[in-house]
């Protein structure tokens, strides 16, 4: 048989061309999940982007007529800071490396928020309830990029599993957070610009599963802890997949609506959500990173008697951890119509929350929550509490008496107690059963159904008690 000859020119070029191409790695650039069509970006700063290509390689980005350049470090990664920009757009995004081009199209810019937590910040908008809203619902300035649940035992860089940017409208809102969406929508509302939310959440979650590794330096207990098999039980593990592949990302605020799952350890909740709130602000790189905390709602069967409480001892570590700078509270205890963990009036808790966001973070003046305890004096037999935050006046709906208001002596035994509003921040409570009484708790229980004590502006009172005796979720 006769043999054909091979041309050793083309196998010299065809090698040389293999070597090349291995030498680049056969990568092209690419940008993170967040970077795609229909995104928001975040307003008034220098706006970040970035990506991954070849070690080495040129990047340029074309924004708003003007071009950006790059290159690739040792690891392929690389890096812009876009010029600021007031809300607006639509805008398109070029991006070019040496092999290939992205187009990004349909780019807003105005204020982005993170959305976290557990399942009630997972959770879709009620369609019965929130027919009207439902229906009503088109809006191009509101967009939602959800992410998927997903878990990881080391830091990712991308996310994995999303829905990408979605407008809202009747088609796309059964994958918004109903908290999420009805917060943007009363702020998209007010401030007439493109409100984006990113909503990264994932039911049953525990907090320490979204705080990195370094974050969690004072609690070494959870660093040796075994491996659940629930991903969102374990340390470490939705930071590492659902919020590590964020933090180059520019946010407005964050939203953080989450604490069911920690109640058996509210005592701890104490110092582990501010851990968490430090954490976010550090990989952020921006220490005053506002922080919008809502406070458990009512839920679990409704009781008469006073009753011990780990979820009341969560709310009052939540109400502690917004004490911490460039934080705001949402209560919620007025909330819930039925027993279940998930109230499914989510409209209220979104519409207060962009009211705490309008105080917090655009400097709105006025009254956009409820009283606040501030101090107590015993008189005799009774007790006179004073109040901040109380607007025009103390408000009893549908009574002259306050409901859910306990009273104990020395002995620490609480009872049912008589509460009146006796002025515009005051509130005197006594009891035939407590001759001596010390301490006050009001709203300390699972449900609290029905509470009545408000403010004039229609805001509830949040839960409290005088005293710092230990509870029942204080390690022994």
């Amino acid at each position: 048989m006769k043999r054909r000859k091979i041309n050793t020119n083309w196998y010299n070029l065809i090698f040389l061309i293999v070597l090349l191409l291995g030498h680049r790695g056969f990568a092209i650039v690419r940008l993170p999940a967040l970077i795609a069509d229909h995104l928001i970006l975040q307003r008034d700063i220098s706006i970040p982007v970035w990506g991954w290509g070849n070690p080495g390689e040129k990047i340029s980005l074309e924004f708003d007529k003007k071009t950006y350049q790059a290159v690739t470090d040792a690891n392929g990664n690389w890096s812009v800071k876009m010029d600021r920009h007031k809300a607006g757009g639509p805008y398109k995004m070029v991006v070019k490396g040496e092999s290939n081009t992205i187009t990004v199209q349909d780019i807003l810019i105005g204020d982005v928020y993170l959305c976290s937590g557990q399942s009630n910040m997972e959770r879709g908008i009620d369609r019965t309830l929130y027919a009207e809203d439902y229906k009503n619902s088109t809006n191009d300035q509101i967009r939602q990029f959800k992410v998927g649940k997903q878990a990881s035992d080391t830091v990712r860089i991308d996310i994995k599993l999303y829905t990408g940017w979605q407008a809202a409208s009747p088609q796309t809102l059964g994958n918004f957070s109903a908290v999420a969406y009805f917060f943007a929508n009363t702020l998209q509302e007010k401030l007439k610009i493109p409100i984006g939310i990113i909503n990264t959440s994932y039911s049953a979650s525990l907090a320490e599963a979204w705080i990195s590794r370094e974050g969690l330096k004072d609690f070494p207990a959870f660093y040796d802890q075994p491996k659940n098999k629930s991903e969102q039980y374990n340390p470490m593990l939705l930071y590492n997949a659902m919020l590590a592949p964020l933090t180059n990302f520019a946010f407005k605020g964050v939203l953080w609506y989450q604490g069911e799952f920690n109640a058996n350890r509210a005592y701890q909740y104490r110092t582990l959500l501010p851990a968490l709130i430090t954490d976010w602000r550090d990989k952020f790189k921006k220490p005053k990173l506002p922080f919008i905390i809502i406070q458990l709602p009512n839920y679990n069967k409704a009781v008469d008697v006073p009753q011990q409480s780990n979820i009341a001892e969560l709310r009052e570590a939540q109400a502690m951890a917004s004490s911490t700078s460039f934080t705001a509270l949402v209560t919620t205890i007025d909330i819930n119509s039925n027993e279940d963990l998930h109230p499914k009036e989510k409209k209220p808790i979104g519409f207060r929350s962009a009211l705490a966001a309008e105080k917090l973070i655009y400097g709105l003046n006025g009254i956009v929550t409820g009283p606040i305890f501030r101090s107590q004096t015993i008189q005799g037999n009774k007790i006179i509490l004073s109040f901040d935050n109380t607007g025009s006046g103390l408000k009893a709906l549908g009574t002259d008496h306050l409901k859910y208001f306990t009273i104990a002596g020395e002995d620490r035994k609480f009872v049912n107690a008589s509460a009146v509003i006796i002025n515009n921040n005051t509130v005197e409570v006594s009891s035939a059963e407590v001759a001596n009484p010390v301490s006050v708790r009001y709203a300390w229980a699972d449900n609290p159904q029905g509470v009545n004590f408000f403010n004039k502006e229609g805001f509830p009172a949040a839960p409290f008690r005088t005293d710092d005796w230990p509870g029942i979720t204080k390690p022994k």
